[in-house]
């Protein structure tokens, strides 16, 4: 086992209204829940905004689209009683098939990994200090941007 690196990720972030797709993780370490875009690794020579189209597909077996790049973010927390680090850029993406927003839950498929269902989320919770929700500088951008009504 070598030493930690910083991980890059690509994440993708759907807007639908006023609420945000996102999956709950529990932390096996503090046995609190974490909130998370759906997304993942960026493989080596792979571009940031295919992986996160691939990582979606991937994850939930649904197809997306890149609109725009919410912007690159850096996160470093514990999780399950480790130190992680990420460099993490966000897209944000609009479903090919519409009738995916009418959705409650979307089913998540990771190998090895039991997750929880990705559910639309409020934006005013997940940008809320006390809420644990990684990248956490992407809570000023929802603030900032999806609260205020502006445009991503």
């Amino acid at each position: 086992m070598g030493s930690p690196r910083v991980k890059v990720k690509a994440q993708v972030l759907i807007i639908n209204g006023d609420k945000v797709l996102v999956y709950r993780v529990k932390d096996k370490a503090s046995g609190q829940h974490i909130y998370r875009l759906v997304g993942g690794r960026v493989e080596f020579g792979e571009l940031s905004e295919k992986a996160a189209v691939r990582e979606f597909f991937e994850e939930t077996h649904l197809e997306v689209r890149v609109i725009a790049h919410a912007g690159s973010f850096e996160s470093i927390y514990i999780m399950h009683g480790k130190q992680k680090h990420e460099l993490v850029q966000v897209y944000v993406c609009e479903f090919i098939d519409k009738s995916h927003y009418n959705k409650t839950r979307i089913k998540l498929f990771e190998p090895g990994e039991i997750l929880n269902d990705a559910e639309w989320v409020d934006a005013n919770f997940l940008s809320q200090k006390s809420t644990p929700f990684y990248p956490e500088m992407l809570k000023e951008t929802l603030s900032d941007n999806l609260l205020d009504k502006k445009k991503i």
